[in-house]
């Protein structure tokens, strides 16, 4: 994770499940600005530029990714996700 996140605003967020095979559910207090999943070596693999706090996997491979979630108050949210 980037050094400049504070831990407690990571831990606030939850998303499951894990591993996930069609959707990813995301649990947070805050509003959602966009959502991005990235694979290991950065590259933005699907962005999703809403509130919404469900992501269709849909046409991505199998692996393991970064989702980086931006809130409406400017928190970059970093989580590892496997998907099946």
């Amino acid at each position: 994770y980037p050094a400049h996140l504070k831990e407690n605003t990571d831990l606030a967020w939850q998303v499951y499940p894990i591993p996930a095979k069609n959707n990813l559910h995301i649990q947070g207090e805050k509003e959602i600005q966009y959502k991005e999943i990235h694979d290991l070596s950065g590259k933005l693999v699907k962005r999703i530029p809403n509130n919404k706090k469900t992501i269709s996997l849909n046409g991505i491979p199998s692996g393991l990714y970064l989702l980086r979630i931006l809130s409406k108050n400017g928190d970059n949210i970093y989580k590892k996700v496997i998907i099946n």
